[in-house]
């Protein structure tokens, strides 16, 4: 259809249309049902069909040779783009699986003593705090299942961390090199010891109590090899806390973790993610352990797994909980490893389009996870593409504003309005957009590099450091973004000085428009390059709790806030004065939490109702005891982790404060 042939009285009809059924969806109808899901996925490919049928036939521009290749590059992009986006909605929209009850079930018989294997229980670990290493420890002990070993396997070859085993009295191993990375701190493991399974955590992660029992139970089918938990996080990762939105967004492997893997789960194409999961040793000692072939050595296990014809089962219920990357830097150091991996993949036997023992669904899931990590790449693409309009002149794209209010806004604004709802509260459009802006540089970069040469990068442990003293600008981050922003300022004053001599100004708004918002979204990326100053030693979590505070001839009763492993904030009675000098201790018996020694307390708030004050309870050094019950208290708790949901309009009103908010330079004083 030409632009003249669109009559002004259609012309807003397929946007009203789509908005209505937006609206009437996420208002009347629940996410819950498959068949709502079906048809909501069956509406958006229609219509997103139909944008792809406008750009493919109507929109290329072969009137130069540049043109016409940029204009193809950037339909390829689009394309590429829109493929792995559909098949990853498929999978989180139409058919996904749901164990939790078969869970339950088979946990009643592990409980019941009726099936309980034996289990080693490994922490892999490199050069992870002690005090961190210390937590994943004693939440292992904590597990409530009888039949288990835990072993550290120690990379580090640490004098204090074989101290700290031997305190806790768990075993110790560790090698006298580094070959193969973590694979081969796993496998070195794996030939010393003799359990019928294998449960694998990072030294960040530390499980609950009913971990194995939810697990080991699905060991009895003789078909399955692994179960996968989420990787569920007790803090917030880099981009959130930069910008100043504690609570306020969930983390950015939500998506992956439930609704992406349970969908995946469908045709046996879950992927194995490194901690927080369980494998049969005989399947192990079948592959002759754990695959090194890629410094992904996890995701290689779960494939060489379903290659034999054994299951990989998903379970997406929370039962663990880690530390999120602590700056931008870390965060883009674990993501350019976890593609680096996917690249080598690529050049091993283990390439998903040609390895054996694959079903034609598998083999899609599995080439869908190395075509993910081409979007940031694209997405660079599409990010420098209106320049070579503003700044050069050259016209990829040929349209009316009238064509794309026709063809293009009923998909955006269908997909702005659905996206979220049908994600479960866990993805916006605009912060997808943010996430891959920080990413596409050094992806791209690592894109090539890989390609150039696949095994020239060793495996770089994520560093796990507990705090940050000082704000910190990622200039080699933010770099790139800022000469991509400042080279939009340059084509905004270029359109600016010829806009009276401009033949087609439709193309010159549709570049401008899209300039901005690449603008927009470059500015929070490179905002959120801002490390703030912040203390990861010890998580607080906000718990409304009864308790007591006990002196030498007296209980006073309090109400709990917040708790950690270092301090305890509270509510007493107004009637509690001066408490500097006395002997006190922190206890919930109800909890298990028994008489832990207060060091200090210091009161917060006198500006509240008569009737109490708050406190912050500073705790002495802990014993060992004291720490074992202050730890599975706060992490191992069956059930005390909540899956986060967050209403779309929130995440775009947090998007906007972000432009206008310089959360991360008002840290400046705090840091100095």
């Amino acid at each position: 259809m030409n632009p003249t042939d669109i009559s002004p009285d259609t012309l807003f009809i397929p946007l009203l249309v789509s908005v209505l059924l937006g609206l009437f969806l996420t208002t009347l109808c629940s996410p819950q049902s498959k068949w709502i899901r079906a048809a909501v996925y069956l509406l958006s490919s229609i219509v997103m069909l139909r944008y792809l049928f406008w750009r493919t036939f109507d929109t290329l521009n072969f009137d130069t040779p540049i043109n016409a290749c940029l204009g193809i590059t950037l339909l390829s992009v689009e394309f590429l783009m829109v493929i792995p986006d559909s098949l990853a909605n498929y999978m989180m929209f139409v058919n996904k699986t749901d164990r939790s009850e078969e869970a339950d079930r088979l946990a009643r018989q592990v409980e019941s003593g009726q099936y309980v294997p034996s289990v080693d229980v490994y922490i892999a670990t490199y050069n992870e705090a002690e005090d961190m290493l210390e937590r994943t420890i004693i939440g292992c002990q904590a597990l409530d299942y009888p039949n288990k070993t835990i072993y550290v396997l120690d990379d580090g070859r640490r004098e204090h961390i074989r101290a700290l085993t031997q305190k806790l009295g768990c075993a110790y191993f560790t090698r006298p090199d580094n070959k193969h990375y973590k694979a081969g701190n796993l496998n070195n493991a794996f030939v010393q010891t003799t359990g019928e399974l294998i449960a694998f955590f990072d030294a960040d992660f530390v499980p609950c109590k009913d971990f194995l029992n939810q697990t080991v139970g699905f060991f009895q089918n003789p078909e399955t090899a692994l179960v996968q938990t989420p990787q569920h996080f007790y803090n917030e990762d880099p981009i959130e806390s930069n910008l100043g939105l504690h609570g306020s967004m969930t983390n950015e492997q939500e998506v992956f973790f439930r609704l992406v893997q349970p969908g995946r789960d469908v045709d046996n194409s879950a992927i194995c993610c490194g901690t927080s999961y369980v494998a049969r040793r005989k399947t192990l000692e079948e592959m002759g352990g754990i695959p090194t072939l890629s410094i992904t050595e996890d995701y290689l296990t779960s494939l060489d797994m379903q290659t034999r014809g054994h299951r990989v089962v998903y379970l997406n219920k929370i039962l663990s909980a880690g530390d999120a990357p602590a700056s931008i830097g870390i965060f883009i150091n674990q993501r350019v490893r976890w593609c680096t991996g996917f690249i080598q993949i690529l050049f091993t036997r283990y390439n998903a389009m040609v390895i054996k023992g694959l079903k034609p669904m598998q083999r899609y899931y599995h080439y869908f996870s190395h075509l993910s990590w081409m979007l940031p790449v694209l997405r660079l693409v599409t990010l420098l593409m209106p320049l070579a309009y503003m700044i050069f002149g050259f016209v990829p794209l040929k349209s009316t504003l009238d064509q794309i209010i026709y063809y293009f806004f009923p998909i955006y604004c269908l997909n702005l309005l659905v996206s979220n709802w049908l994600h479960g509260g866990k993805r916006s459009p605009f912060w997808t957009d943010v996430y891959s802006c920080v990413m596409m540089v050094p992806i791209a970069i690592t894109w090539v590099k890989t390609l150039l040469n696949p095994f020239g990068k060793g495996f770089s442990v994520t560093p796990k450091p507990l705090s940050t003293q000082r704000l910190s600008f990622q200039w080699d981050i933010a770099l790139p973004l800022f000469v991509i922003f400042m080279l939009y300022m340059v084509g905004f004053v270029v359109q600016y000085q010829t806009w009276s001599t401009h033949y087609d100004n439709s193309s010159t708004m549709l570049n401008i428009f899209w300039g901005i918002y690449n603008c927009i979204v470059m500015w929070v990326a490179i905002l959120a390059c801002v490390d703030i100053p912040q203390d990861r030693c010890y998580v607080k979590r906000d718990i409304e709790q009864r308790g007591m505070l006990v002196l030498p001839d007296q209980t006073i009763p309090l109400t709990l806030h917040a708790l950690s492993e270092k301090f305890a904030t509270v509510s007493l009675p107004s009637s509690v004065k001066d408490l500097q000098q006395t002997e006190l201790y922190f206890t919930m018996p109800q909890d298990g939490l028994s008489r832990l020694p207060i060091r200090s307390i210091v009161k917060i708030n006198d500006k509240q109702s008569s009737e109490d004050i708050q406190w912050k309870l500073v705790f002495s050094t802990l014993g060992l005891e004291q720490k074992r019950q202050l730890i599975e208290y706060l992490y191992c708790q069956p059930g005390q982790w909540a899956e986060i949901s967050i209403q779309e309009s929130r995440y775009t009103w947090n998007f906007v404060k972000s432009v206008f908010r310089l959360y991360p330079l008002t840290n400046m004083h705090s840091s100095s």
